[in-house]
């Protein structure tokens, strides 16, 4: 779940991307977050949502403790990271 913490900033996640270091890659559509937003990206297949964003893979993905992923925005700068296992933050 990627949040926006932001209580007066929209950010647009349009062209941002979560990935590891394995080469998966999921790229947001056209997307804006709200202030105090968030929304749930889904590795599986199904129809995207306002609140919730799916990848289309038939498998799970980032399930192994210590997958660190990155969020990056449309320039490629890095935005956060999460260790799968930790506690979100």
């Amino acid at each position: 779940e990627v949040h926006n913490t932001s209580s007066t900033d929209t950010i647009d996640l349009s062209g941002w991307t979560l990935s590891d270091d394995h080469g998966d890659t999921f790229t947001f559509p056209t997307y804006r977050l709200f202030p105090n937003g968030s929304v749930l990206v889904n590795t599986r297949a199904g129809a995207n949502t306002p609140r919730v964003l799916f990848w289309g893979r038939s498998t799970p993905l980032w399930g192994t403790a210590g997958t660190i992923i990155k969020l990056t925005d449309s320039t490629g700068a890095l935005q956060a990271n999460y260790t799968v296992g930790s506690a979100p933050g």
